[in-house]
């Protein structure tokens, strides 16, 4: 939306337009403030994919969240293995081998 200026996140108090790395420089002043020295909004980014992915949001939703016009880049990308989806394939691997013993 980057000609609406109605938009609340879009302008300051004072009704000027935020500059395209204003979120960037607030993040960086709040890392180090925080004493964060590996938090970035990417990794934040890469994060949140991974959740959706985690809790079953469907592949393209998640392209549509991250704004990825082909599911593709979401999937090369985002979308990493999980913990929860290497522990449900190892239990699988367990029960095949409990079943056939």
């Amino acid at each position: 939306y980057p000609g609406d200026t109605k938009l609340p996140f879009c302008v300051t108090k004072e009704g000027k337009r935020y500059q395209p790395n204003h979120l960037a420089k607030c993040w960086h002043e709040m890392n180090i403030k925080e004493g964060w020295k590996h938090l970035t909004l990417h990794k934040l980014r890469h994060t949140y994919a991974t959740l959706c992915r985690d809790a079953e949001v469907p592949m393209e939703t998640i392209s549509d969240l991250l704004g990825h016009a082909d599911t593709k880049t979401t999937k090369r990308i985002y979308a990493h293995k999980t913990f929860v989806q290497l522990n449900n394939a190892a239990k699988s691997l367990d029960n095949l081998f409990k079943n056939n013993v």
